[in-house]
């Protein structure tokens, strides 16, 4: 463990990034799901489990909510050349 307290992590990353540690995770954690999605052949739900999601359309609603693409639209975009 850090042995850092939480108000003292939140305005470490706020000071540092400029965005609460909430985001900060969640921006992290969508990168490596968009990187995954673009580098591997896994399923969403291969993905999703990878990820710690218990079901794959948890990851895809996150997902979504973050980039306003599915996660095999995003795939099939990268895949394609369509920009996103």
């Amino acid at each position: 463990m850090m042995k850092v307290s939480r108000i003292s992590l939140n305005k470490a990353v706020k000071a540092q990034f400029n965005v609460t540690t909430t985001e900060f995770i969640k921006s992290r954690l969508l990168f490596a799901i968009k990187m995954r999605l673009i580098h591997s052949s896994k399923t969403i739900g291969e993905i999703a489990h990878e990820f710690n999601f218990s079901e794959a359309h948890h990851l895809s609603r996150f997902f979504k909510q973050k980039t306003n693409y599915s996660p095999l639209t995003y795939r099939l975009d990268y895949q394609n050349g369509t920009s996103m």
